[in-house]
Parts: C-alpha cells; sequence; structure tokens
C-alpha cells in the first residue's frame, strides 16, 4: 500500500465513521474490504488495523488478542455501507 494509499485510507474512515459507545459492532477484516473496495486497492488486516490507530479510533479491548480487531462506530453516512456487518463474538 503506498503513502497516498494510505494517507486516502485515513481521510475516507473519517467521512465516513466515527466511534461511538452506542455505535454497531464491526470487525477490521469486514472494514477493510469495504475501504480497500471504495479505495480501489488491497488494505491487508494488519494495515488496516494501523490505519485506524493514524484515524484515532482504537478497537475494543475485547478483540486486542483476536486476528480481526472489532470497532464500535457511528455511520456518518447512514446509506455508505451495504449490508450489516456486526461482529460475531
Amino acid at each position: 500500500m503506498t503513502r497516498t494509499e494510505r494517507e486516502n485510507a485515513v481521510i475516507l474512515i473519517h467521512r465516513h465513521c466515527v466511534p461511538s459507545r452506542t455505535g454497531e459492532r464491526y470487525d477490521s477484516h469486514y472494514l477493510k474490504t469495504y475501504f480497500g473496495d471504495a479505495l480501489g486497492c488491497y488494505i491487508s488486516n494488519d494495515e488496516f488495523k494501523g490505519i485506524m490507530v493514524e484515524a484515532g479510533i482504537m478497537p475494543l479491548a475485547s478483540s486486542l488478542n483476536k486476528t480481526s480487531h472489532c470497532y464500535k462506530l457511528k455511520r456518518i453516512i447512514p446509506d455508505a455501507w451495504s449490508g450489516s456487518c456486526l461482529l460475531y463474538t
């Protein structure tokens, strides 16, 4: 992933979601696929987790030891994501 793609990913994340205690739970695998498709590039799960930290969005502590991190997010643009991706716990 190039530096420009990474910077664009952070911008896109800021435009589409914010951390929220009452938001829906999404896993990093789903989100990296969604944002990768939106940007037209491949984002690995580890790259995506780092991008979320750069965007100021931290995973739920309960998911830190798992392959896919879980994030509680509020969507800024409700129709931006088609289909639900509630994390299986």
